[in-house]
């Protein structure tokens, strides 16, 4: 922690202060925070939170070659809305860029109207037992977790795989909200690995579970994996664990718009209550040079117990439409919509009908207008249900 860090006294929520700070700060008090930091030192955050009481960053600007905003205090309660942050190279080799937002034992985590540009994660929350988790109408853009090579450029090592939300050995305890939010990575300006990944987490019950919907998600994909085995996607159920007490669990997957990706779009691979439903998945697995992006085991939609572990039970995949290409071992477009390897009535893990058009084929060459199609459906969508997306 550098002596540059400023710490502002709270104000009370109807006031926010306004500190047109250019130096990063430390949080010990609750309040509602206004204003704009930044921290030149990629080992020390711009916003370093540290108090149980609940805290409100809103309206202000952060830039950094660290972690943007550090979320440190054990049973935080802290809101983030209408706030702009951009990561930054931190000008060390094999160093990678920060993250939005890192919670750890948290309790409160809502997130909402904010706009990332750069980050390496956008909202990772690790160890946290969450009687509140919101993270909602928020925007991501090129996405970065390659390391920088210490001169302004990036190198081919991904010193951590990158998401958008990660959320970790947690629980949300009354359920949570993950929806309505827009990430758009471009090919050649970004790396990422799963967009959103639930892992060894769950939620409360099917009643109050964690509920990730209405998410337009496109471009998952690494340039630092060029022999076929990059392993992101855009929503990732993750973990290996036999306890119910661990397991991932208790998640709700549905209407989201998962377009471009590399590998998989939605893949129940560990947990147990799980519903994947209504999904549009829409890659056609090429870049606009018409190079191969996917890889040759990429699958638009999986239900595979890929830890072979005790607590994968009770998971239904329904409704997916769309469909993804992929490169058979000739090269040759092939489609590769669905992978089913752990359906069992026994264990109650289910796949009911489904209804894709495959869009990306036509006359046996794939074409990528569909997915510029995806986007103008998914802002058609926003305008019909008055939703907005990113910082003001």
């Amino acid at each position: 922690m550098n002596s540059s860090i400023e710490s502002k006294s709270p104000s009370s929520p109807s006031s926010p202060t306004s500190p047109n700070s250019s130096s990063s700060i430390v949080i010990t008090a609750g309040g509602t925070y206004s204003g704009s930091w930044s921290s030149s030192d990629p080992d020390t955050p711009a916003i370093t939170i540290s108090t149980k009481e609940a805290v409100v960053i809103q309206n202000s600007t952060i830039s950094s070659k660290g972690d943007l905003i550090l979320v440190s205090g054990d049973g935080a309660n802290v809101t983030v809305q209408n706030v702009k942050g951009t990561a930054l190279d931190p000008g060390v080799a094999g160093k990678r860029r920060g993250r939005f937002l890192y919670a750890y034992k948290a309790k409160s985590i809502t997130v909402t109207h904010c706009t990332m540009t750069g980050v390496s994660y956008g909202v990772y929350i690790d160890a946290s037992t969450l009687t509140g988790l919101s993270i909602s109408n928020n925007v991501a853009n090129n996405m970065e977790d390659r390391a920088s090579d210490g001169q302004g450029g990036l190198g081919m090592q991904r010193p951590s795989l990158g998401h958008f939300v990660i959320i970790g050995h947690s629980v949300a305890v009354n359920g949570g909200d993950i929806s309505w939010n827009q990430v758009i990575n471009t090919p050649g300006e970004a790396s990422v690995e799963d967009l959103i990944s639930i892992y060894l987490t769950h939620g409360a019950s099917n009643e109050l579970p964690i509920r990730i919907h209405d998410n337009y998600l496109q471009g998952m994909f690494s340039p630092a994996n060029t022999d076929d085995n990059y392993t992101g996607s855009g929503i990732m159920m993750d973990g290996a664990s036999d306890d119910l007490q661990t397991a991932t669990g208790y998640v709700t997957i549905s209407n989201n718009q998962i377009v471009h990706t590399a590998n998989a779009g939605v893949g129940v691979n560990a947990g147990h209550d799980i519903s994947a439903l209504n999904n549009s998945i829409v890659s056609c697995g090429k870049n606009s040079s018409g190079s191969w992006i996917a890889t040759t085991s990429a699958i638009g939609v999986a239900m595979w117990n890929g830890y072979n572990s005790s607590a994968y039970f009770n998971n239904y995949i329904s409704g997916t439409s769309g469909g993804l290409v992929r490169p058979d071992n000739s090269g040759n477009p092939q489609i590769a919509n669905i992978w089913t390897p752990s359906i069992s009535e026994a264990q109650s893990n289910i796949v009911g009908p489904n209804a894709f058009t495959n869009p990306c084929i036509t006359e046996g060459d794939n074409s990528l207008d569909p997915e510029s199609q995806a986007y103008s459906q998914w802002a058609t969508k926003l305008a019909s249900e008055s939703q907005t997306v990113g910082a003001s």
